[in-house]
């Protein structure tokens, strides 16, 4: 009976079965699996496809709403044209009915002089009113694009990235950094030495790549890997280059020189983004080619506008702009490093050139805006890109 009385006590005070309780409590008190974590991976991302799907909604309905006003305008022009073209052919008709020594003429052929005159101004004002509504109708169609990706992304199901350290390379850092209106950058510095920097836009076969996946597949066959991806400028509606493109010393699109068009690509200074034939990296002016030319250039790639030259901001930025969009440019530091900044949220012109300042940057070049994305797997993002012309890809060797 005594030894029952102990047993009771002991059980009492410490529990018996006291294994089989913490083995329970240790079950509760597990985190939580990989599908747990993938599910709430998904989650976010989807918030945040859903927040740029509304910003690309906006963004072309504001697109379609300038088409609106200028498609019509367009219109005004060729008829204008067409009756000074008329009115020309009247009045040569009149002039042939002339005899020689008729003093109307010499008025007539005077109007007629005044009236091409004035006509080559209207064709030369309609093609520059061509050139603002095809270049409206190509952003209403990558932005349309990059909703329809954005909307399929939302089904995917998200994924959790293993050996995030295998993706790191020795001189290459990221960091992030905040504007002075508290407005988010992710910044990629790298070694150009220590790493293998090239532009890329078609395959082997002459197909695009498109997207950074299938880029990083066909290097993957020859023991690379890729660490970072971004698109790498402008493009025409069939995803050719706008502007300079040099893709292995060759010369695949030349130079576009004009001063004036629609876009920022037109901004003035716009400039290019180059690597030499000795593997240096350079941001400069177009204007400034022709000096590097004559060094060999093994890469480049033409954007605008020009964010920092030697050292200076392009006058034409306003630390108060109206416009906000997502951005991305390259700079090259005092060490030759190349700098790569990307825009987390809508921003102004004036703060994506005060981050490259920031970053020791005396020469910057806007990339691109609205459908940005980078592939920088060493941070977690995964971002397959699609749809793109040229991009810049960053690669070690395994």
């Amino acid at each position: 009976m005594k030894k029952v009385i102990i047993l009771l006590v002991v059980c009492s005070l410490f529990g018996c079965g006291g294994k089989k309780q913490v083995e329970d409590t240790t079950e509760q008190q597990q985190g939580p699996n990989r599908q747990q974590i993938a599910d709430s991976v998904s989650a976010i991302y989807q918030a945040e496809y859903a927040a740029k799907e509304q910003l690309l909604t906006a963004e072309i309905d504001s697109l379609n709403q300038m088409l609106a006003t200028k498609t019509p305008a367009l219109k005004v022009y060729q008829n204008r044209i067409k009756q000074a073209q008329d009115s020309i052919k009247e009045l040569n008709k009149l002039v042939g009915n002339l005899s020689a020594d008729d003093t109307s003429r010499d008025s007539l052929n005077n109007i007629i002089s005044s009236l091409n005159e004035k006509n080559l101004e209207l064709v030369r004002e309609r093609d520059q009113f061509a050139d603002q509504v095809s270049s409206l109708e190509s952003e209403v169609n990558r932005l349309k694009a990059e909703n329809d990706k954005l909307k399929a992304a939302e089904k995917a199901p998200a994924t959790v990235v293993k050996d995030l350290d295998k993706f790191k390379v020795a001189g290459n850092a990221v960091s992030r950094l905040q504007s002075e209106e508290g407005r988010g950058f992710v910044v990629y510095k790298v070694d150009p030495n220590k790493s293998e920097v090239r532009l890329f836009w078609r395959d082997g076969g002459n197909e695009l790549y498109d997207n950074f996946v299938s880029y990083g597949q066909d290097i993957a066959r020859s023991g690379e890997l890729l660490v970072f991806a971004t698109n790498g400028g402008m493009y025409q509606p069939d995803k050719s280059p706008q502007g300079l493109y040099i893709e292995k010393g060759k010369v695949l699109q030349k130079a576009d020189t004009r001063r004036e068009g629609y876009g920022n690509f037109y901004m003035q200074p716009n400039g290019i983004f180059l690597i030499t034939d000795k593997g240096e990296p350079h941001v400069i002016r177009t204007q400034d080619l022709k000096g590097y030319e004559r060094r060999g250039i093994r890469y480049a790639t033409q954007s605008g506008p020009m964010l920092l030259t030697n050292g200076k901001m392009n006058s034409k930025f306003m630390k108060d702009s109206p416009n906000f969009h997502i951005r991305s440019g390259v700079g090259v530091n005092e060490n030759q490093e190349l700098v790569f900044i990307i825009s987390e949220t809508r921003v102004r012109f004036y703060e994506l050139a005060k981050a490259f300042e920031k970053m020791g940057c005396k020469n910057a070049l806007y990339l691109d805006g609205a459908i940005s994305q980078t592939y920088l797997p060493e941070i977690e993002r995964t971002e397959p890109g699609g749809g793109f012309g040229v991009m810049i890809g960053v690669s070690k060797k395994n």
